[in-house]
């Protein structure tokens, strides 16, 4: 019964404003780094977040070539990678964070998450629903040089606002063509929109 109760909380994101809980596919190994504030890629280990009930993505532990480990938060790097996943530092609410980007542009997606659950750490039942890299994660629009939180719930009511710049989409958002978990659909057509690209040349 809890293990079925802990199911269930999980599908539907650990407090009333987590909205998703994706599933990373493994990734072919790729070298990992982190990002320094000048640009350089320093090449090493990298990990974070190793508990189910854990803070949002803002440190990580960096193992360089030489063995030396450095605890590092958001504030103290442009960013990092691991296994392929890329992170960018971000500030939200006066806070940084490494929000993983989703959709490049501007405007621009990110994804902001919690910390992830190794295979170990889960009973059956959950592995098979969720896989060994489930995360919930938070959406944000980066626009006009801010990040704007999107809700799935008051997504429509919210898009009015958001993309009033991009009336083609906000329309299609508004007549139920679009919706929250098109994000990364929407954010595109807002830069082809952007690039010169009519609205009516795409197609759902």
């Amino acid at each position: 019964m809890r293990i079925l109760l802990l199911t269930i909380i999980l599908s539907f994101g650990l407090s009333g404003h987590a909205q998703l809980l994706i599933a990373h596919q493994p990734i072919e190994q790729e070298p990992s780094y982190f990002i320094s504030f000048d640009n350089d890629t320093i090449y090493g280990e990298v990990e974070y977040g190793k508990k189910l009930f854990g803070g949002l993505l803002n440190k990580i532990i960096f193992t360089d070539d030489q063995g030396n480990i450095f605890k590092l938060r958001a504030n103290e790097s442009n960013g990092f990678s691991i296994n392929g996943q890329h992170y960018r530092s971000k500030v939200i609410d006066d806070f940084y964070y490494f929000l993983r980007p989703a959709v490049s542009g501007s405007p621009a997606l990110y994804y902001l998450e919690h910390n992830y659950v190794k295979r170990e750490s889960l009973p059956n039942q959950m592995i098979r629903m969720h896989g060994s890299y489930g995360r919930v994660i938070k959406s944000y629009v980066e626009m006009n040089g801010r990040m704007h939180k999107v809700y799935r719930k008051r997504f429509r009511k919210q898009a009015i606002g958001l993309f009033s710049a991009y009336p083609a989409v906000a329309d299609r958002i508004f007549e139920g063509e679009l919706d929250f978990y098109d994000l990364e659909e929407i954010i595109t057509y807002c830069n082809l929109i952007n690039d010169g690209v009519v609205i009516s040349e795409f197609s759902k």
